[in-house]
């Protein structure tokens, strides 16, 4: 139950820091979180299945052992070869792959998620030689486990930075409740353990970055903040480019009546430190467009032949709502998170601009892909990274049902409870296959609500494509 513990907002000591005592209650959480998502891991024990790196996460990793094993980065040859012992991308060799005038063959998917799995590739790959007992061919089990390992580290590391953040807004209590709520009640708890290489855990560990490192300049005016901010949008562009629209966030941070030339000012007297995060970011985007030009002969390539955008036609209602993969329907969290915009402090209007702007772009955007369901996968999983932008203003409905009375909090404290049930009953459904990757409808959704198996009936429910 959610219980009082004094003012549940901004309380820093008198030299601007938190307690260390509070430090070391973060540490336990995000521990915690850790251990959870890699308990799943090895519970389910996919990663010695050789069921882990398969169609978009197949083409993720692909780079690594292109690198450092096949030294084939041109062609990615060696996945033909594989594809029939790993089953990677079923019967398709040639997924995400294409042929380039050139003569290589163009992988579809960005770089950067190799980049954060390249530590742990080289752990699994020493242990594999070392140990002998699995061919280092770069798919074997422990390279499987290890890139499982790595997206629980960065998705736990995102939980780390965002309760740094949180805690300079709010007290001890609501930041651990919005942490832990957000790992375990929302889809993101999906993707770092039961189904690990996608690439959003990666990006909501960047967001996170992106929110704590903006509010740290605006407060400070660091050079360096503003500079680990270019690099980090340099990553989220190696990763996926459509999230650099988080750009937003420092654009608009601490926005409130000032003029707007007092905020040019401000980028006046930090143009220094802005010029130097542009190189940086520039720098780190270098690695994808020398791969460009390295395979297709030109510096920019878009990769997502036969796919784009919509604009003029989004699925809005559709991704929001549907039973097929509405991101309230499945993280009914997110549709709370965004009540808590009308209980944020009026002392801190100032970051709503910023937080609000974002995710609404970032709703339309994503919408307005042309496959705007992605594929096979639970709920929208497209909009797991902007859950870090929500952890605001859940954290400050959390501290307003603290603050009242005890009726309110039990109330509050029962529909999260079933929140977080729901989270774990519709994850396990989807790990067994009652819940399909796709094709849900409404009548579909309600009759196998309770199940751990679905029947034919059940079956003739669906969309007719997954009949």
């Amino acid at each position: 139950m959610l219980i009082p513990n004094g003012s549940s907002f901004n309380r820093f000591t008198r030299n601007g820091q938190v307690p260390q005592y509070e430090n070391m209650k973060l540490k336990i959480i995000v521990l915690f979180i850790l251990a959870s998502f890699i308990y799943v891991i090895f519970n389910i024990g996919d990663w010695k299945e050789k069921r882990t790196l398969f169609w978009d996460k197949s083409g993720y990793y692909a780079y690594l052992p292109a690198t450092f094993i096949y030294d084939d980065i041109g062609r990615l040859g060696f996945l033909d070869s594989l594809n029939p012992k790993y089953r990677f991308t079923g019967d398709y060799n040639d997924y995400g792959i294409y042929e380039q005038p050139t003569g290589k063959r163009l992988n579809k998917y960005h770089v950067g998620i190799a980049v954060f799995q390249l530590p742990f590739f080289m752990i699994g790959h020493a242990y594999t030689l070392w140990e002998g007992s699995y061919p280092a061919d770069g798919y074997s089990p422990y390279y499987m486990l290890l890139i499982c390992l790595s997206t629980a580290f960065w998705s736990a590391m995102g939980f780390w930075v965002l309760g740094n953040f949180l805690r300079r807004y709010f007290n001890e209590l609501p930041t651990i409740i919005t942490l832990l709520l957000l790992a375990f009640g929302t889809n993101i708890y999906f993707y770092s353990s039961f189904d690990t290489g996608m690439s959003h855990p990666y990006s909501f560990f960047l967001m996170a970055c992106v929110l704590q490192l903006t509010d740290q300049w605006y407060r400070t005016g660091k050079r360096s903040s503003v500079v680990l901010l270019g690099l980090v949008f340099g990553l989220l562009f190696l990763i996926r480019p459509v999230n650099i629209l988080c750009l937003l966030i420092p654009l608009l941070w601490q926005t409130d009546q000032e003029k707007i030339g007092t905020r040019w000012q401000f980028f006046w007297k930090q143009k220094t430190g802005l010029l130097l995060a542009i190189v940086a970011g520039l720098a780190v985007s270098l690695l994808q467009l020398s791969y460009w030009k390295f395979v297709s002969g030109h510096w920019l390539k878009y990769s997502y032949e036969g796919e784009g955008f919509d604009f003029l036609s989004p699925h809005i209602m559709d991704g929001l709502f549907s039973y097929r993969k509405g991101w309230f329907v499945y993280t009914p969290l997110a549709l709370i998170a965004f009540l808590g915009f009308f209980f944020i402090p009026k002392k801190y209007y100032k970051v709503v601009p910023a937080l609000l702007f974002t995710l609404l772009l970032a709703i339309y955007i994503v919408f307005s892909w042309s496959q705007w369901y992605y594929g096979g996968s639970y709920g929208c999983r497209a909009m797991i990274e902007f859950l870090s932008l929500l952890s605001f203003p859940l954290a400050a409905l959390i501290a307003f049902i603290i603050g009242q009375r005890w009726l309110v909090k039990m109330i509050a404290s029962v529909v999260l409870v079933l929140v977080l049930s729901l989270s774990f009953w519709q994850t396990y459904q989807f790990y067994l296959g009652v819940i399909p990757w796709d094709y849900v409808t409404k009548e579909y959704y309600w009759s196998v609500f309770f199940k751990t198996a679905y029947n034919e009936q059940d079956k003739a429910l669906l969309m007719p494509e997954g009949r």
